[in-house]
């Protein structure tokens, strides 16, 4: 019977560890789990897994533990941490190899992150096929989650695939070093459902934790881009002015009208003035102006009056599919059906002006040449006609920098299948010109 080892690195993650343990227990012969003394940036913290060892009793009779301390870590002769971390692992395997503990066809999992769960389904038929299947190291694909569990809801997920999450046949492993087996890149699967990547959980404090490791190499500042200040000059900036998904999902936001929520729009919630109390505040030729200007909407007029004659009326609106609602009867019929909401435009446009969007980006582009280094690379993707208008100008029109893309690089069908929501990105590139 074909045996399935699963070797992965782990920090501190014990309630993630318990729930690897919990899903792959039905498929996995033996656990071999790599723990060190250091974090991966160097600093010391305690041997977590082997300190708590006894709340993992249920799986100590195929469970390996292999402690890298600080004697392993002085002769580990210039690898980074993590890299060496996966190096011992291999080389454990290896060793249970030579004493036969393991049979040519078994398979290895060579080495995982603990945040990284296969599919059971897809494991056992790898195990169950013989040698029908991986001939050659495999990567899987992954499915991407953040915060949550939400292994039971695959759609509206990204598919992501793993560079160092591999499948191997214990006989290849005689046709590859360590290195290799770390290094050599596998052909990705087509297998669409072999698991999923549990990526930060454990809410805002363990992402805070997760990265304060690397504080020397990040610098988080919640702000909008024209007031973020760089440390020092860069070499590269990236700015995705695109809105985050989480936001647009959670009706609470009130950023769509799929689903019902209040007319709040705020993507920083600290924010003085809502989608609400903005609609309230202008009046009908300043709202059809608004709507015009950053929602590009042709009967602008006729909505505006709709609205404000709706809280003259009413007051105000109930929530965001009232509005909508509202906005759609400003439209002919056969208008109010088609593949775009006709309550689209509106929408934006309120929620670039409760937001500054395009203020923030004029700012920002008038800025951020000043934090590059001497042939620097500045990269914006945006998502709708103005700010890509205002990208494309200030490229061209900016005498600091050279315009490296005369058009923007738009979504390839491959991503198109991974995410839909890329479907209107625009990407820009510039470079900051070097004195003569």
């Amino acid at each position: 019977m074909v045996k399935f080892v699963d070797c992965f690195i782990f920090n501190d993650e014990l309630d993630l560890l318990e729930f690897r343990f919990e899903e792959h227990d039905p498929f996995v012969d033996l656990f071999i789990l790599v723990e060190s003394n250091k974090t991966f940036s160097g600093k010391p913290k305690p041997l977590y897994a082997t300190d708590n060892i006894e709340r993992f009793d249920r799986w100590a009779h195929k469970l390996i533990v292999v402690v890298i301390d600080d004697t392993l870590i002085q002769k580990k002769h210039g690898f980074g941490l993590e890299e060496f971390s996966r190096h011992i692992g291999i080389q454990k395997i290896k060793e249970l190899v030579d004493k036969k503990t393991l049979e040519p066809q078994d398979i290895l999992s060579v080495v995982s992150d603990v945040d990284e769960i296969y599919d059971e389904a897809e494991i056992k038929k790898l195990k169950g096929d013989g040698e029908g299947t991986l001939t050659r190291p495999l990567r899987p694909l992954l499915r991407f989650h953040y915060y949550s569990l939400k292994i039971g809801r695959p759609k509206n997920q990204n598919w992501c695939p793993q560079k160092r999450l591999k499948l191997i046949r214990v006989r290849q492993l005689k046709e590859f070093s360590i290195e290799e087996i770390q290094h050599k890149t596998g052909p990705i699967t087509d297998k669409e459902k072999m698991g999923w990547h549990l990526s930060y959980f454990g809410g805002v404090e363990m992402v805070r934790k997760k990265l304060s490791e690397f504080k020397n190499r990040i610098d988080i500042q919640a702000a909008n881009f024209s007031n973020f200040e760089p440390q020092e000059k860069v070499s590269f900036v990236i700015a995705d002015l695109g809105v985050n998904s989480n936001q647009i999902d959670d009706p609470k936001r009130g950023f769509s009208f799929l689903k019902d929520g209040p007319l709040d729009m705020r993507m920083n919630p600290f924010l003085e003035v809502d989608a609400e109390q903005l609609i309230d505040a202008l009046d009908e030729k300043d709202l059809a102006n608004l709507i015009y200007k950053y929602g590009e909407e042709r009967l602008s007029r006729k909505i505006s009056r709709k609205i404000k004659m709706d809280l003259k009326e009413k007051g105000k609106y109930s929530g965001t599919k009232e509005l909508a609602y509202a906005i759609a009867g400003c439209f002919p019929p056969k208008q109010r059906y088609k593949k775009i909401h006709p309550a689209t435009r509106t929408f934006q446009a309120l929620r670039i002006a409760v937001n500054r969007e395009i203020e923030v980006l004029e700012k920002f582009l008038q800025v951020v040449p000043d934090w590059l280094l001497p042939s620097g690379i500045i990269s914006i993707i945006s998502f709708h006609s103005l700010e890509d208008r205002l990208v494309k100008n200030s490229f061209k029109n900016d005498e600091r920098l050279k315009n490296l893309t005369k058009k923007p690089i738009t979504p390839s069908e491959k991503e198109l299948e991974i995410n839909k929501r890329s479907r209107s990105g625009k990407l820009r590139i510039a470079q900051l010109k070097v004195d003569d």
